[in-house]
């Protein structure tokens, strides 16, 4: 008859190496901090709202909306001098390249 194995009763139970765990109780830390962070910041928003008075309410909204104009007006000419920068560089490769290609005809006749 075959023997039956059995584990040792004495044999404490494994455990993982609590450096193998770190990275997930870290992970999970942070994203309990962040999500506290957006209670709180929430929190403050809604109390300032409440204790800010329509002038000063619309005068915060009067200046958010002029930086965000200004900001888009910015992009917008960079953007623009950007492609004309381009278009110029362009035009001057193909004045040269014209130049050299026509000295070339010249110089063969």
């Amino acid at each position: 008859m075959k023997d039956i194995k059995t584990k040792e009763a004495r044999r404490a139970p494994k455990l993982k190496d609590p450096v193998s765990r770190m990275p997930k109780n870290l992970m999970r830390e942070a994203v309990l901090r962040t999500k506290q962070k957006s209670r709180d910041i929430y929190e403050i928003e809604t109390s300032r709202d409440k204790k800010e008075s329509p002038a000063e309410y619309s005068h915060r909204k009067i200046e958010s909306a002029g930086q965000q104009s200004a900001s888009m007006t910015a992009r917008a000419f960079t953007t623009a001098s950007q492609s004309i920068a381009k278009k110029s560089c362009k035009k001057i490769g193909e004045g040269i390249r014209g130049k050299s290609a026509a000295e070339d005809v010249q110089n063969q006749t």
